[in-house]
């Protein structure tokens, strides 16, 4: 069963990827993005756009939002499957989205161990890819990582 309770250690924050977008959207608004919401699955999850620059986001969580207010999250092969999905879904909208602005990249997910782990282990390659990574807590905020010249634009911008 999928509960956090069951984890060896538990998840230090549950987020759905709707809550995860909603902290993303908050945050950037406040540094001055004009933020656009998907509408469709097919659609990136965040579009914000700031000077020259337009941040294309898809999020994931760590709990379905069939769970949400409970501690059931996902089990670490569903995590697995999870970051198959995102990496691939980015790289599509590498290819097909097309904007004015110059395109940064980037995968969101709550900033929890379990998923961190994962990511690290293809860090170079997603930084080879331009795919920058947001690690949202609700507590504290975004973490940016991700190639340098690409953090220190998003630096600039944040």
């Amino acid at each position: 069963m999928p509960a956090n309770s069951h984890l060896t250690k538990r998840d230090p924050v549950i987020l759905t990827s709707t809550e995860v977008n909603d902290l993303i959207a908050k945050s950037l608004q406040k540094h001055g993005f004009f933020v656009k919401r998907a509408s469709r699955d097919q659609e990136a999850d965040i579009r914000a756009i700031k000077g020259e620059y337009e941040l294309i986001i898809e999020s994931r969580g760590n709990q379905a939002k069939k769970n949400q207010g409970t501690d059931m999250v996902f089990e670490s092969s569903q995590l697995d499957i999870h970051l198959s999905e995102h990496v691939t879904q980015i790289m599509r909208f590498q290819q097909s989205i097309s904007t004015e602005k110059t395109p940064i990249y980037i995968m969101a997910n709550p900033y929890i161990p379990r998923i961190r782990e994962r990511v690290e282990k293809i860090t170079s390659g997603l930084d080879k890819l331009e795919i920058c990574r947001f690690w949202v807590n609700d507590l504290a905020g975004m973490v940016l990582e991700g190639p340098e010249d690409v953090r220190q634009i998003l630096k600039s911008l944040l």
